[in-house]
């Protein structure tokens, strides 16, 4: 496998990581709410399956 289909299978098990780990999780939500500006222009680049999107 190459690209895109390398991780395809592993969606589901990525998001339960975050579901059964959630103080890890909200670290992260944390982090990004302080370092991220909530106005103006920017660019997001991150691996997985958008459950940072922001």
């Amino acid at each position: 496998m190459c690209g895109v289909a390398a991780f395809d299978g592993y969606t589901n098990e990525y998001n339960r990581w975050f579901d059964e780990n959630g103080p890890i999780c909200l670290a992260k939500v944390n982090a990004l709410q302080r370092l991220v500006p909530q106005t103006g222009l920017g660019v997001e680049i991150d691996l997985g399956t958008g459950r940072f999107y922001m």
